[in-house]
């Protein structure tokens, strides 16, 4: 090769070297920016966006590109399976996603229905697989909670066990929840416990207000759903069921009713039945025991 030759190819090198280099530092540079952190305001107004599910994604920390589309991928799939047992919500959800470092892929969850905005919140460890965030039950749980109006922190029991129920049908006919051990779910977590919930002094709304009192949410989560259990058993015995009536109520009542009794009412009327308030009743003036006896014959 002569020489002018082999400088000709070293220079045509170096410059296609240099070509490659500035391609890669773009393709750096585009990549960070695509991840770059932006503040609240900047995020909500790009994310009302995919409104195909009536839902808008808030994220009051720093999630990358995958981190987001997963947990979207979770909240979607959930809410399809939530308005498949419960009716289509009549109402945009605002989903915020809240970064924790917890050893749970879902460690809390929280709604609010304040001024008309029915939201839900979620705290997440992002380094989980999609199958761990779907078999959780927090999701349903609160995706569930927003099928009713907000119920006073005196009823905390109502809507919390209807929540508890309602989330465990929901993971049932996921394929999440074995169908077989329903039932015993909800006998063993309350007779297992006799010395909460068997009182023949207290009512039913007594002793949930002494466990309010001692932060044992779980009994009262628990206790709670007895009321939804031993009502849907009323209802298939008329062939029908708590799912069909919630269904219902999502296109009649859910935008109007405002109060507990509002709900009670719309319950019985869809049903033409007096079950709910019928229950209720029970609950609030029966002792715990009577409420109950289904739980520890």
């Amino acid at each position: 090769m002569e020489s002018s030759q082999y400088w000709l190819v070293v220079r045509n090198s170096s410059m296609a070297f240099k070509q490659l280099f500035i391609l890669l530092f773009v393709l750096f540079f585009w990549s960070s920016c695509s991840n770059e952190v932006k503040t609240p305001k900047e995020v909500k107004q790009l994310d009302q966006i995919e409104n195909q599910a009536h839902i808008i994604w808030y994220w009051e920390d720093t999630f990358s590109q995958f981190e987001k589309f997963k947990l979207k991928q979770w909240i979607k799939s959930t809410l399809e399976a939530t308005e498949k047992m419960l009716g289509v919500y009549p109402f945009t959800i605002h989903c915020t996603f809240h970064l924790s470092d917890a050893d749970h892929p879902v460690p809390f969850g929280k709604t609010s229905r304040k001024k008309g905005v029915n939201e839900v919140h979620f705290y997440v460890n992002p380094s989980f697989e999609l199958i761990d965030y779907e078999k959780d039950y927090t999701a349903q749980h609160e995706l569930s909670h927003l099928s009713i109006p907000f119920i006073n922190r005196d009823n905390l029991w109502f809507s919390e066990g209807y929540a508890t129920y309602l989330s465990r049908l929901i993971l049932v006919d996921q394929g999440y929840y074995a169908a077989d051990k329903f039932d015993s779910l909800y006998f063993h977590k309350i007779s297992d416990y006799p010395g909460v919930f068997n009182s023949s002094t207290a009512t039913f709304t007594q002793v949930m207000d002494s466990l309010m009192e001692h932060h044992y949410y779980s009994h009262i989560y628990f206790g709670g759903s007895s009321f939804f259990y031993q009502v849907d058993k009323q209802l298939q015995l008329n062939d029908q069921s708590l799912s069909e009536v919630i269904r219902a109520y999502q296109k009649q009542n859910r935008l109007t009713d405002k109060r507990l009794p509002h709900v009670l009412a719309s319950f019985d009327e869809i049903s033409k039945s007096s079950y709910f308030t019928d229950m209720y009743a029970v609950y609030c003036n029966k002792t715990a025991a009577e409420s109950l006896s289904l739980f520890f014959k």
